[in-house]
């Protein structure tokens, strides 16, 4: 348990240093913009449609728009709560392996292990090997 902690501790300093801040924080801005504005658009949309909605509904029943703007609010609040990880993830895709490789130079010391990397490497030694 305290090994659990600890690391929860050395990740959140590791979080914010100055090379890991935008892998971090950028997506979870990208993330709330996302939300922000979505959000915005259909919140100030549903009056227009609630409004559309409610002249089909007899007079007797006016009374039913004061409940679906908390219903809304509810179902709103829920979309939200179960999507919103989901879309993060997705939008901070791109960022985890830049992410990961600056984790591991600064856990090691050295640059991660990319195929690249082992590529070129081997060309480098069949091109020593050729010249002898």
């Amino acid at each position: 348990m305290l090994d659990a902690v600890t690391a929860l501790s050395r990740g959140t300093r590791c979080v914010y240093q100055p090379g890991m801040r935008r892998y971090i924080f950028l997506p979870i801005l990208v993330n709330l913009i996302v939300y922000v504005s979505m959000l915005s658009i259909v919140i100030n949309r549903f009056d227009g449609w609630l409004a559309n909605w409610m002249s089909v509904v007899p007079a007797w029943l006016d009374w039913l728009s004061w409940l679906i703007w908390p219903l809304f609010i509810i179902c709103l609040l829920v979309v939200v709560f179960f999507t919103f990880t989901l879309i993060s993830s997705l939008i901070a895709a791109p960022f985890y392996g830049f992410l990961a490789a600056k984790v591991e130079i600064q856990a090691t010391g050295r640059a991660p292990w990319t195929i690249a990397a082992w590529l070129k490497r081997r060309l480098m030694r069949l091109d020593v090997s050729s010249s002898s």
